[in-house]
């Protein structure tokens, strides 16, 4: 091996290396020479001196400034328009090169464009060399432009009309086939003649009616591999690896069992296996059980109810009526439960098990002279605690300790100290804890931040847990509360904000019935309303219902919609207990009279009643209700007796009564069901204040509200 093809091996072996210490490798005439590519060049097998601007283009070297290099040939960069005599630059299409606004490339190809295309360039698509589609009316197939229609589509490079034929995939291949044809695999079959199920094809059963190839065949189904009649027949679909998918007869007496099918009204299907059963037994596991002598404990194990019972537990086992159960074992008197996992053998003066998690063992002791310290049994006198093995009286001693194997014990009345934060104890009236660490701030002032594990007061600026709520000038805490347009609130589970608000939109229980929802800022009930383009709408039945009219409305008065509208703007807002509501008289034609009795009456804290009303503490309304053909207003539809709610109106108050005009401002609302929730979800006298789509409220004494 001469030394040229040493360097060159060497060259090749190690060339990342050589590329970043010293260069590139250029193959001269005299051989393969290393280069340092910041100083040099190598073009067409010759070593220069690398100037600025310029590079290698085939076998000469350029000026980037004044040519351009198109697939290893060199043009000018810049040349003047035949038109204007204006300098334009040029660019490569290809080993072309095209200047100007009438000149596009498509794929390595320059074309020349109209005057219609070039002021429509966006919709312009390249198909293929020198060929372009208007996107408008045109569309690419096969590298040529076809017209767009309703009736033609494009399939591998093809056009093809949709009315006769559709395209395939076929193993990732796009193939053109008749209407009626489909692929089974890799075979292509007509569906009113065979068909297909899990790919596998059938010649006898028609996938489709054989006098109307868009008709479903009703006679065809499948049961994975297998072509069923579903007229006659239903599948039964096992994931147990024992059985196989299978047809049984169809109809609503037959159900799946293995690998047939069973009768539930006279037979039991156990293990895969039917079998008949007598009137009255039930499944266990797999056995028939007559309940009335027999149980069924952890829905496996039969057992006899006049002997034996059901112990449950992490592994459950039936015992004997005479024994107790432990986790799910049975024990007898000379024995103890050890904390509710395993039976331990006692001694006759022990009354208490100490069970060791770590060995999964327990250990019986007297409560009188013994006591239980993280599974091990110490003696200690009644009076004290297990520090780590020491005694303490947690009346006058401190035990901290770092969740390991360190404990200390500190003096209460001479240290000073009330609370450990690790091993380490600590004054909650001056420090605080945070995450393992102290902070000289007292506890009742601080707040952990999550994110750098630190403490800070309430509302610092500098805590990067604290962000100013957007909409207002409020700070808060990003862990426990929530920001909702400039109001802040606690934070809790399953709310959500909508605007200002912040609402339940979840609800428990196994139906997960939600409270209310959320429309463009503002909450509703879908018992009573609708959220249609960004507006609440009345649903049919509650549209056009007036305030007074709302009163013979039970879901009205259960609804949050509009009440807090009313709460901000009305003159009055009360709440109190309803002593009685009955239906007076008709006032008028098409009108009947509503008297109510309020009493136990408290200004709402959201809103202040007439300054002037000194003492509301009973109050008589009187409601003129306009009657139509939707409303009827019986004594049954209204306010039932002693129920709390909340009353909101604007007609004056005349000693203790006031009367309600069908044109007056009132609405009245469930306030255990309705109100209350709502200011639990940040309706409170700041509210008014801070939206904006309610009336402006001020300050005037703590605690009261008037109008601006």
């Amino acid at each position: 091996m001469n030394s040229t093809t040493f360097v060159l091996l060497c060259a090749m072996s190690f060339g990342l290396f050589f590329t970043k210490s010293w260069g590139k490798v250029c193959i001269t005439k005299e051989g393969p020479k290393l280069y340092d590519m910041e100083k040099k060049m190598c073009c067409n097998g010759i070593i220069y001196v690398r100037l600025a601007n310029q590079e290698c283009c085939g076998n000469d070297i350029i000026n980037k400034k004044e040519s351009l290099c198109c697939e290893g040939k060199a043009w000018p960069r810049f040349v003047d328009s035949f038109t204007d005599g204006k300098r334009l630059e040029q660019k490569c299409c290809g080993s072309y090169v095209i200047f100007g606004d009438q000149t596009e490339c498509c794929h390595g190809d320059p074309v020349t464009l109209t005057e219609d295309q070039n002021r429509d360039r966006e919709y312009l698509e390249c198909c293929s060399a020198g060929i372009i589609a208007d996107s408008r009316v045109e569309k690419c197939c096969g590298g040529k432009a076809m017209k767009r229609n309703n009736h033609t589509d494009c399939c591998a490079g093809e056009q093809f009309d949709k009315r006769s034929h559709w395209c395939a995939n076929k193993f990732g291949q796009k193939v053109k086939l008749a209407i009626d044809q489909m692929i089974c695999r890799d075979i292509t079959y007509t569906v009113t003649e065979k068909s297909c199920c899990y790919g596998v094809l059938n010649h006898t059963v028609p996938q489709r009616d054989s006098h109307d190839k868009f008709q479903s065949n009703p006679h065809f189904g499948c049961c994975e591999s297998k072509v069923i009649d579903p007229t006659k027949e239903k599948c039964c679909f096992t994931q147990d690896s024992r059985f196989k998918s299978h047809p049984i007869p169809k109809g609503p007496a037959f159900e799946c069992c293995g690998d047939g099918y069973f009768d539930p009204s006279c037979q039991a299907c156990l293990n895969g296996l039917a079998v008949n059963k007598r009137p009255g037994q039930i499944e266990c596991g797999s056995s028939l059980i007559d309940p009335l002598h027999e149980g069924c404990c952890a829905s496996y194990m039969p057992y006899n109810k006049t002997s034996e019972k059901c112990c449950l537990g992490s592994l459950s086992s039936v015992i004997s009526k005479h024994q107790n159960c432990c986790n799910g074992v049975g024990y007898g008197e000379d024995q103890l439960c050890c904390e509710n996992a395993k039976p331990v053998k006692r001694n006759s003066m022990h009354d208490n098990c100490c069970f060791n998690e770590v060995t999964g063992e327990g250990q019986t002791f007297n409560t009188l002279e013994e006591k239980c310290n993280e599974g091990h049994v110490v003696v200690v006198a009644p009076h004290l605690e297990v520090c780590g093995n020491l005694e303490y009286n947690p009346m006058t001693q401190l035990c901290c300790k770092d969740g390991g194997t360190k404990y200390e014990r500190y003096n209460l009345a001479t240290s000073g100290y009330n609370q450990c934060c690790g091993i380490t104890p600590y004054n909650n009236q001056s420090q605080s804890c945070c995450y393992g660490r102290l902070f000289e701030i007292p506890t009742r002032e601080a707040l952990c931040c999550f994110i750098n594990y630190k403490a800070y007061t309430y509302h610092d600026i500098s805590s990067p847990c604290t962000r100013k709520c957007s909409g207002g000038n409020s700070l808060f805490d990003i862990e426990e509360e929530t920001c909702c347009d400039g109001v802040v609130h606690p934070y809790r589970s399953r709310y959500s904000c909508c605007g200002p608000f912040y609402y339940r939109n979840k609800g428990r229980g196994r139906r997960g019935k939600k409270s209310f929802k959320c429309c463009n800022k503002g909450i509703y009930s879908e018992k009573t309303s609708e959220c249609k383009n960004g507006e609440i709408q009345s649903r049919p039945g509650f549209k056009d219902v007036t305030s007074t009219q709302a009163i013979c409305h039970r879901p009205l008065w259960k609804s949050v919609d509009g009440v807090v509208n009313y709460a901000c703007t009305s003159k009055y807002a009360l709440f109190g207990k309803l002593r009685r509501s009955r239906m007076v008289r008709k006032a008028a034609e098409k009108v009947t009279y509503v008297e109510m009795r309020l009493t136990r009456i408290k200004v709402l804290p959201i809103r202040l009643a007439d300054e002037g009303w000194k003492r509301p503490d009973k109050l008589k309304i009187h409601v003129h209700v306009s009657m139509d053909s939707s409303t009827k207003c019986t004594k049954r539809r209204v306010y039932r007796d002693k129920s709390k709610v909340a009353v909101f109106f604007d007609a004056p108050v005349k000693g203790r009564s006031v009367t309600i005009q069908s044109q007056d401002r009132f609405r009245i609302v469930d306030y255990e069901k309705v109100f209350r929730k709502l200011r639990k979800y940040g309706v409170k006298g700041s509210f008014c204040e801070q939206s904006y789509s309610y009336a402006t409220l001020k300050y005037t004494k703590r605690d009261k509200l008037i109008p601006s």
